[in-house]
């Protein structure tokens, strides 16, 4: 700016002025801020450099800073500063600097301080229904979470939570013993603890056990209440109950109840409720009733060989007696009577037929019986057939083994066998067995013994003797082109192979082999000489050979070679042909072929070719054909071709000084003349004339501008020309430049070399001329160029160009701004113990970034790190020094690195005597002593426990006498146990504490137990004191852990518990506790219940095409596969049937898509558990498969509507037209194909034939549009309309031609309640009637409007009604359009859901109806939330989805609720209540 003024140049007397206006540029950020990320409480810098000097103003988001305490703006010329000290979290955010419109901004992160408890948790004792409050206090504000134990604590009725700024409060109101235990309150990773202690109040009894007195089978209760709620134990004796099938032990509150169900005898005796050391008693009386058979005996049915089982049940357990009809029946080998308790069981073993009778069993007066039938099983091959080998003309035995004696049958294949000569058929008992003699070939084979419908099979296999040459082949010899026969004869008939040498022969045109018997001949016809040689007979292992001479025949030419003439380049043949095949030589004169690129050698047999490709003059002359002494020969004669220049001269451009070179080629070898316009040119120093061949060159070394011009090569007539063009030499780089890298501050050089010398160059950088100064000078000497850079500068970074005409390189110079290094080292440094250590170094460079480590540790900025840099001073205060702060410190620049020592003085007192080590037994007191020097007495001490300090409790006992400091631990735990540690100022010393358990015994072992398949079986186990560890259960040997059906738990301390729930068979075994080396072992046995039908199958009826669902549940899972059956026809799982089983207990069956045929009874049977119910399936109704579809024709056209029903056999179809009945005949014909394929053909139409088409057969209708187009509205010659107002019947004269339909109206589907339009537009205004059915529409003026506006007639319904729907015309002037209207009646629910009571465990079904079948869009909803199909909730529909049904089952009093069915806006209610 302070360039602008006015400026003169005198000369002389002479002057001129002007003026010089500066404008300045606006001041732009060239360094922006950067994210920056700072510890609470420490210093945060942000800096940023513009491009000049200039004001700026900082900003935190929209606010503008101005400097403070903790705020300073620094300002150094172009450089700006914000630094921000004693962070807080709020400090956090986005700071900008601001420079006019220009900005920049960077976020400060603020990593907070973790708060501290600065006054803990202390222990507190309370008494059972006071109030009790725990305080503690943090550093700072913080959110905390309560939590008793692991659980989070939320405010409620008894507990408030109360924070105010750092103090924590928590309050327990109405204290129950449950209340006690550790709380703790968290702040982020720091905790703070303490026991609260309960004081629990005794529980009396206000209400004691009453006497009761109830009969055996029936239910009994026995009641109780306490003064508050407290666990009770309920006892018969001295024996403790538990919960199980019969017993429920229930509390509500301080009420206690125990209720017996089915009382049996044995279930007398007192009873006891004891709390503590409170009891209450009283007796319980039961009446017994006499045993009766609750479940009879069934008839059944065996298989011989198998097991019966026949049971019964009785009331209750009592002694029976089984009989065979009046027989007694008594245990024994194959007989077991079983007794568990009321069931009684008699079960028969391997049954045999006389087993079938009457049994009973009977109990006092009652009796049960029932009918064994034993089904015989029919004889079977115990022992099979086996597979036999034997050699011809032995014997051979066949045997096998019936279950018992039985007639029997032997065959070979299907063939029966009979006893003869050769042939012995024998049976003993159930042995049978077949045997032949004198066996042959043919007795090979498979043979069957059959008895019944039984069968065994084997094969029996004959080895055959080997068969022998009695007669050899003979040596025969024949001449070339006879025939000759070998013979040869074996001792019997057998196959043979005949082989020339190694090669088997085949028969075929010149091979016959034949064989008669065991005469065996091969005949060889038209004979060759490679007929010749060995041949042989093979027969298995026995062969005869002989050798076969043939005289071969000479060959002669029977076909000699012909004279031959051709053209030069094209191809020659020669041909001959031998008598037979045989080698030959060609030969041209006296030279003999051989077969090459242009000369092919071929023969076929006897016919020998010589073909010549490519002929030239030199091929011509005499062939001969040589074969043997015979030859013939033959003149070729090659007709010559003038020489062409197939590859011309062409355009060529070089470089003066350089060679150049024309090309060009001949169809063949020819001498050629090179010219240069008309001049002749001769071989020289620099001109040279080459011919390779047809390849003619010319080369010309050292051209000079004269020597461009046109070139030609002439041979005789033949001519090409090219033209030769001369260029300049241009200069290029030999040498490019190439990449530097240089430090700031130093020079660096860029060279080039060029091909010619002093060219001028350019020097660029970026595409901008670089023009000389005291830094840049550009410098040429010869064939270089350089560019030499002095005091190099980071901005001179960048790629450099030298440029030379076209030509340029470029080169990258990287400027690498100079090492930070130390102008002043760290100095080592000794400082007090909680003093702040100063390590300060000098930079080279100011605002360097460096990096603090202690060792190899790398600092952070914190409350005890601060890092200071300003200018080139770089400094770290370690503040509050501590002996951990000793060590080595160390600044990095990157480049260069300083380290210096700390060292810490530690202060006075030391410890003179150490804490030490102890081990002390639970409940006693601990004592831990340390003494320090004399140096400082009385200085304060500080005790801690894990690193926790302990203040002063009855717990905790702390002393210090003189130099001496001592804590006791009074009432040692388990828990006490660890690292104690005694700190005085920085000084600590440690010691390990560790507390002995007392050994813990078993004070009461585990008593065998008894439970039923599906039940709960409980252990229990007494040790000598509470807490014990290294517990364990084990079941069967395998330990045991708490799961979904595996209770451990501990009892009052002391009593370790074990629930098994829902316990098997596999269960039982032996239960073992383990403590320490103590074990104590008990017998678990599981009785399994009988299975029984819970809920059998019930009875189906549905309509063809749906799915029919049968399920029956079983009292327990069985492991025996269940069976379902149809008709008495087993059922499986395929793509028509679904068995499925859920849970074990609910068996399931689908039938998809059932048919008529498929009604009849479903039978489920798994064991000696059977139900049955009866499907029945009724005719599904006819539906519409497909509809009719509108058809567009011309005039005169034929127009077909078609559409399929769903079955045949319905109601009578018919057709109409526009509301009038079609009869079948020559111009309406219609068809039914197969009863569901409904045709109907329309010839001869007109254009007023259009309308619509309905076809109705019962309830089933379809309709279509029929349009018939035309150039004209109709044609007399064609019409054939059965409508009175079709224009053909008009008067004539009454029809205006001129009246045009413009836009039909179009068929209309709208809904129920909405508007409904039909419109019809004409060429001119007419008078339109509307018609609904052939009836005339009769307008109200309010729902239903007739309006005529121009030339558009309109109908409107507001609003549409179902009655609306039909078929409309619109009639005028002679025209008629038609178009359907349907209007679809909303979903409407006929009759709602009801209110349902039902019992617990009992079921509750809710129904609706609605007017129109819904299928998808509905969904059923208890308490508003969706239900989901299950075994206890089941959704279904019927009539197509008119009914609606939603059946719960197993119903529960938490089950009632508002039970919803919504099918779009429809929505039905009602609610369920379950009575407990």
């Amino acid at each position: 700016m302070m360039d602008t003024g006015e400026y003169s140049c005198v000369c002389g007397q002479e002057r001129t002025l002007a003026v010089l206006t500066v404008r300045a540029l606006p001041a732009k950020f060239t360094k922006g801020l950067k994210n920056e990320e700072a510890m609470e409480g420490a210093t945060a810098t942000l800096r940023c450099e513009l491009s000049k000097a200039a004001p700026v103003e900082w900003r935190k988001g929209p606010e503008t800073l101005k400097p403070g305490d903790r705020v300073s703006l620094k300002q150094d010329g172009a450089k700006c500063e914000l630094q921000i000290h004693g962070l807080v979290v709020a400090d956090a955010g986005e700071y900008s600097c601001v420079c006019g419109q220009e900005r920049t901004s960077a976020t400060l992160g603020i990593r907070a301080l973790p708060a501290r408890f600065i006054q803990d948790l202390k222990t507190k004792e309370a008494t059972e229904g006071a109030t009790a409050t725990l305080h503690c206090e943090l550093s700072k504000e913080a959110p905390v979470e309560w939590r008793k134990g692991p659980e989070t604590l939320r405010a409620r009725d008894r507990v408030r939570l109360r924070q105010d700024g750092a103090m924590c409060e928590l309050e327990i109101r109405g204290l129950v013993v449950a209340d006690a235990g550790e709380y703790s309150c968290v702040c982020g990773q720091e905790k703070t603890s303490a026991v609260l202690t309960v004081k629990a109040l005794p529980a009396e009894f206000i209400g004691r056990l009453r006497s009761k007195e109830a009969t055996e089978g029936t239910t009994a209760t026995l009641h109780c209440e306490l003064s508050k709620e407290a666990p009770v134990e309920w006892r018969k004796g001295p024996e403790t109950l538990r919960a199980g099938d019969r017993v429920s032990l229930r509390q509500d509150g301080a009420v206690c109840e125990l209720e017996i169900r089915g009382l049996t005898v044995e279930d007398a005796g007192e009873y006891s409720c004891v709390c503590g050391q409170e009891r209450t008693s009283a007796t319980l009386t039961v009446r017994g009733l006499p045993a009766k058979f609750t479940k009879g005996l069934r008839k059944e049915e065996a298989m011989e060989g198998t097991t019966a089982t026949l049971r019964c049940e009785l009331s209750k357990a009592a002694p029976v007696e089984w009989r065979k009809g009046p027989e007694a029946l008594r245990a024994g080998d194959r007989v077991s009577l079983r007794q568990d308790g009321a069931v009684c069981e008699l079960e028969i073993r391997d049954l045999v037929v006389a087993d079938a009778g009457e049994y009973s069993c009977v109990c006092g007066l009652e009796k049960t019986s029932s009918t064994l039938t034993v089904t015989a099983l029919p004889t079977k091959f115990t022992k099979g057939l086996r597979k036999e080998e034997a050699t011809e003309g032995a014997t051979a035995t066949l045997q096998c083994e019936l279950s018992k004696a039985a007639p029997v049958e032997w065959r070979k294949g299907p063939e029966t066998l009979r006893a003869g000569d050769r042939v012995s058929l024998r049976q003993d008992g159930a042995v049978c067995e077949l045997e032949i003699h004198d066996l042959t070939g043919e007795d090979a084979g498979e043979y069957s013994c059959v008895c019944g419908q039984e069968r065994t099979s084997a094969t029996l296999t004959v080895r055959g003797l080997p068969a022998k040459f009695t007669k050899g082949v003979k040596k025969e010899e024949a001449t070339e082109g006879a025939t000759v026969t070998l013979c040869c004869e074996l001792n019997k008939a057998a196959p043979v192979e005949w082989r020339k040498g190694p090669e088997t022969l085949r028969a075929g045109d010149r091979v016959s082999l034949r064989q008669d018997g065991a005469v065996c001949e091969l005949e060889i016809r038209d004979l060759v000489v490679a007929d010749a040689g060995e041949y042989s007979c093979v027969c298995g292992l026995e062969k005869t050979s002989s050798t076969l001479t043939v005289t071969a025949l000479p060959t002669k030419f029977t076909k000699g070679l012909r004279k031959e003439e051709a053209i030069e380049g094209t191809t020659a043949t020669l041909h001959c042909e031998l008598s037979k095949a045989a080698p030959v030589e060609w030969r041209k004169g006296p030279e003999t072929l051989r077969a090459g690129d242009r000369v092919s050698l071929r023969q076929d047999g006897a016919v020998c070719e010589l073909e010549i490709h490519d002929l030239t003059g030199e091929d011509a002359g005499e062939y001969s054909c040589v074969c043997g002494q015979e030859r013939t020969s033959a003149t070729l004669t090659v007709r010559g071709l003038p020489a062409k220049f197939t590859k011309g001269l062409r355009k060529e451009e070089a470089t003066e000084g350089a060679t150049a070179t024309l090309h060009c080629v001949l169809s063949k070898t020819a001498p050629v003349e090179w010219r240069k316009g008309p001049e002749t040119l001769r071989a020289g120093d620099r001109v040279s004339l080459r011919q390779d061949g047809a390849v003619c060159e010319l080369e010309i070394h050292d051209l000079t501008e004269e020597d461009a011009g046109e070139y030609s090569c002439v041979c005789g007539q033949e001519r090409t020309s090219a033209t030769l063009t001369i260029r300049a030499p241009q200069v290029v780089f030999r040498k490019p430049l190439q990449s530097l890298q240089a430090e700031e501050g130093t020079s660096a050089s860029l060279r080039c070399e060029l091909s010619e010398p002093s060219a001028a160059v350019v020097w660029s950088k970026g595409g901008l001329e670089l023009q000389a100064d005291e830094r840049w000078e550009p410098q040429q000497q010869g064939h270089m160029a350089e560019l030499v850079l002095r005091d190099l500068r980071r901005e001179d970074t960048g790629e450099y160009t030298c440029t030379c005409g076209s030509q340029a390189t470029s080169a990258t110079l990287t400027v690498t701004v100079a090492p930070v290094r130390f102008l002043r080292e760290l100095q080592a440094q000794e400082v007090d113990e909680g003093a702040t250590a100063h390590l300060r170094c000098e930079l080279s460079r100011a605002g360097a970034s460096v990096e603090w480590r202690k060792g190899s540790l790398q600092l952070f900025p914190c409350a005890k790190y601060q890092m200071v840099l300003e200018g080139t001073a770089a400094e770290l205060l370690v503040h509050g020094a501590e002996q951990e702060d000793a060590g080595h410190y160390t600044c990095d620049t990157g480049h260069a690195q300083s380290t210096a020592s700390l060292s810490v003085r530690a202060p006075r007192p030391t410890f003179k005597t150490e804490l030490q080590s102890a081990e002390q037994e639970a409940g006693g007191v601990a004592q831990l002593c340390c003494q320090l020097n004399d140096s400082e007495p009385g200085a304060p001490v500080l005790w801690l426990k894990e690193g926790v300090e302990l203040q002063g409790s009855p717990k905790y006992e702390m002393r210090c006498k003189g130099a001496t400091c001592e804590l006791l631990i009074h009432g040692l735990e388990a828990k006490d146990a660890g690292e104690y540690a005694c700190m005085v100022g920085s000084q600590k010393t440690l010691a390990s504490l560790k507390v002995k358990e007392p050994e813990v015994t078993i004070v009461r072992g585990l008593v065998d137990t008894e439970v039923q398949a599906d039940g709960e079986a409980e252990f229990s186990c007494e040790v000598s004191r509470a807490e014990a560890v290294d517990v364990e259960w084990r079941l069967q040997g395998l330990p045991l852990q708490s799961n979904e059906v595996t209770e451990v738990a501990v009892r009052g301390g002391r009593t370790h518990t074990l629930r098994l729930k829902s316990v098997t068979p596999e269960d039982a075994g032996i239960v073992s506790f383990h403590v320490g080396l103590h074990t104590s072992s008990a017998q678990l046995t599981v009785t399994a219940p009988e299975v029984t039908i819970l809920e059998p199958l019930q009875d189906v009826q549905l309509s063809e095409g749906q799915d029919a669902h049968f399920q029956c549940r079983l009292s327990r899972a069985l492991g025996q596969e269940a069976r379902w059956a149809l008709g008495g026809v087993p059922l499986q799982t395929n793509e028509m049937n679904d068995i499925t089983v859920e849970h074990g207990t609910l068996h399931l069956l689908t039938l998809h898509k059932v048919t008529s045929e498929d009604a009849g009874t479903i039978s489920f049977q798994v064991g000696s558990c059977r139900s049955e119910a009866q499907l029945k399936v009724t005719e599904a109704a006819p539906c519409l498969v497909r509809g009719l579809q509108n058809v567009d024709v011309f005039a005169g056209e034929v127009a077909t509507f078609s559409c399929e029903v769903s079955r045949a056999g319905g109601p009578e179809a018919h057709w109409w037209l526009d509301g009038t009945l079609l009869q079948d005949g020559p111009q309406s014909a219609i068809s039914v194909h197969d009863g569901t394929f409904h045709s109907l053909t329309l010839s001869g139409l007109g254009v007023a034939d259009s309308g619509t088409i309905t076809f109705r057969a019962g309830p089933l209708v379809s309709r279509a549009k029929l349009l018939v187009k035309g150039t004209s509205r109709w044609n007399p010659a064609l019409c054939w309309s059965f409508c009175p107002c079709c224009p053909c019947t008009l008067p004539a004269g009454s029809q205006d031609p001129t009246v045009e339909v413009v836009s039909a109206m179009q068929d209309l589907a709208v809904e129920e309640g909405g508007p409904a339009e039909l419109l019809c537009q004409y060429s001119r205004p007419v008078q339109a009637t509307w018609k609904m059915d052939e009836q005339e529409v009769c307008a109200d003026g309010r729902r239903v409007i007739i309006e005529q506006d121009w030339t558009v007639a309109r109908l409107s319904f507001r609003p549409a009604l179902p009655c609306d729907s039909g078929i409309y015309t619109c009639e005028a002037a002679g025209t008629r359009v038609v178009a359907l209207l349907q209007v679809q009646a909303k979903n409407t629910v006929v009759r709602g859901l009801e209110n349902v009571e039902a019992p617990e465990g009992g079921e509750a079904l809710f129904e609706c109806l609605l007017s129109w079948p819904e299928v998808a869009a509905h969904t059923w909803l208890l308490d508003d939330e969706p239900v989901r199909t299950s075994e206890n909730a089941e959704v279904v529909y019927f009539e197509d989805g008119l009914r609606h049904l939603l059946l719960l089952r197993n119903l529960r009093p938490q089950d009632s609720c508002r039970v919803t069915f919504l099918a779009g806006d429809m929505v039905t209610s009602a609610f369920l209540t379950v009575r407990g």
